[in-house]
């Protein structure tokens, strides 16, 4: 489980569940997400289990962009917080880090940065929380399209193996992937700082 996509969606559910934990804490919504933090880990949901890549980050990706351009919708960040927050939990498990620790690092990411961002004003400004928001929705996309991009890819090298072109070079999947993040990310930000 050390492939760039299981790596892609460990970051993808730390920054998640910061972010949406930091948006929802100034309402009391972030009750039910952490709750929700705390139940994912500890129920005793095995790896394999865990739903696809592609789903978890089509769901975040969505739940940011509602945040960035619907600011007001209630609970939806804190339960994707939360839910982010209880896979991430089950995926440090599954690489072998003992279940207290799991679910005390899948309730305390969030925790924090909640309090954090209730209790101190300058800790996650609006500008802060909108660039982390804008990060979780390109990374959120980055994890949706992953597989589909590695599967087309080896799907064309075991095509166009039995030819001896010099133009058919190998290229690793993360050059395509940080090139298309870049110029999304970029996009996006650019169209956000417009507003």
């Amino acid at each position: 489980m050390n492939s760039p996509l299981f790596t892609a969606l460990l970051m993808l559910c730390g920054l998640g569940a910061v972010t949406f934990a930091a948006k929802a804490a100034r309402r009391r919504e972030v009750f039910p997400g952490l709750a929700l933090a705390l139940a994912i880990p500890a129920s005793g949901i095995p790896p394999e289990a865990i739903p696809d890549a592609r789903w978890i980050g089509s769901i975040a990706a969505a739940v940011a962009a509602i945040e960035i351009f619907r600011p007001n919708a209630r609970w939806i960040a804190s339960l994707c917080g939360g839910a982010l927050a209880g896979l991430l939990g089950l995926l440090l498990q599954a690489q072998g880090l003992p279940f207290p620790v799991g679910v005390l690092l899948a309730v305390a990411v969030p925790s924090v940065a909640a309090y954090f961002s209730l209790r101190r004003t300058g800790f996650a400004p609006e500008a802060l929380r909108q660039e982390a928001m804008l990060a979780t929705l390109a990374l959120g996309v980055a994890v949706a399209v992953i597989p589909g991009v590695t599967s087309g890819w080896q799907s064309a090298l075991a095509l166009n193996r039995d030819e001896v072109s010099s133009s058919n070079h190998i290229i690793a999947n993360w050059v395509f992937l940080l090139g298309a993040a870049s110029v999304a990310l970029g996009g996006l930000y650019s169209l956000l700082r417009r507003r």
